[in-house]
């Protein structure tokens, strides 16, 4: 069996009952404070984008080249090696390729080690097994940066 919707409900209806069920759907966001300031984020967002780039002038223009030099200028090696985190969605490029070429060279990473370890006077190495083992452990009993 089949039925036809508009056999019983004119177009008005439909309209009127979309456009209710969109305001309780919206409410119903709105009630929860991480879509409400989302929402309102957005809105907000766009609105200034098109307001910025109607403002941009040639003194603004010159203003942002100047900023973005000084920046480049500033990276540092947090920038260039950054991680994925809440403000990056991805690790950096350059993290991908230094993690790749670490993975592709840990052979010659484990030489170096060894022969590190090897030419140690044994007091010291001793030394610094015993500190490292120590924050291992505080680490474990207590949490990082304790």
């Amino acid at each position: 069996m089949e039925i036809n919707i508009s056999d019983y409900v004119s177009e008005e209806d439909k309209r009127e009952i979309a456009q209710q069920a969109f305001r309780e759907m919206c409410c119903d966001d709105f009630k929860n404070d991480h879509e409400r300031t989302r929402i309102i984020s957005n809105a907000a967002y766009k609105t200034t984008y098109t307001m910025v780039d109607e403002a941009i002038s040639e003194p603004l223009d010159c203003l942002i080249r100047d900023s973005t030099v000084r920046i480049i200028k500033e990276l540092t090696t947090y920038t260039v090696f950054g991680r994925k985190g809440i403000y990056q969605g991805s690790d950096t490029k350059a993290r991908g390729i230094l993690e790749q070429c670490v993975e592709d060279n840990k052979e010659f990473l484990n030489e170096q080690i060894r022969d590190i370890i090897a030419g140690m006077d044994e007091d010291i190495l001793e030394e610094h097994l015993k500190e490292e083992a120590l924050i291992l452990l505080d680490e474990k009993l207590f949490g990082a940066n304790q």
